[in-house]
């Protein structure tokens, strides 16, 4: 047998505790962005005209979010992570740009509120979903809901807060398995 004493073999049971450390991270990662995209959807749904700047705010924390996500496992894969943050950078300012552009178009009566707040939360929708493309496939989930959540807002508004129950109660029900599991190991 060959060793090599400039490796270190993991002892297999360390590997299995960085993979398990991943998937809950992971786990609360998808639970906190569904929750804060539940939420946005609660506020454009109330508020279109506030659910726009509140896009604009989630834009910074979807961002923040994504470069510290892919920075880490870039990093962690032994990839260059560095030359990866221009385009992210361009990516979410793309879409803080976008829903600028929207309340531009709100504000000056080119549209309404609550078309402002079901275009703002599609094109968070189309963006956070490429994210997921790119790059952290937790952000191609996010993205799918939020598109789902736009169709909905669309088709079904008046019967739009009884389809947001079942969504808020899945994520703490995922938050909440998550949570017991950590106390447990």
């Amino acid at each position: 047998m060959h060793s090599n004493p400039g490796k270190h073999t993991a002892h297999p049971s360390a590997s299995k505790g960085s993979v398990l450390r991943r998937i809950k991270t992971d786990g609360i990662t998808i639970a906190v962005l569904f929750f804060l995209a539940g939420l946005g959807i609660a506020v454009t749904d109330f508020s279109p005209q506030y659910g726009v700047w509140f896009w604009v705010f989630m834009t910074l924390v979807f961002a923040g979010v994504s470069l510290f996500s892919g920075f880490t496992r870039r990093k962690n894969d032994g990839q260059k992570a560095m030359k990866l943050i221009p385009s992210w950078l361009f990516h979410w300012l793309g879409l803080f740009l976008a829903l600028f552009l929207v309340l531009f178009l709100q504000t000056s009566g080119r549209m309404n509120s609550a078309d402002a707040g079901l275009v703002s939360l599609l094109v968070v929708a189309v963006v956070t979903f490429l994210a997921g493309v790119h790059g952290d496939w937790r952000f191609g989930a996010v993205g799918i809901l939020l598109g789902l959540a736009t169709a909905a807002a669309a088709y079904v508004e008046e019967y739009f807060w009884m389809m947001l129950i079942p969504f808020i109660l899945a994520a703490i029900v995922v938050f909440v398995w998550l949570w017991r599991r950590k106390k447990s190991v």
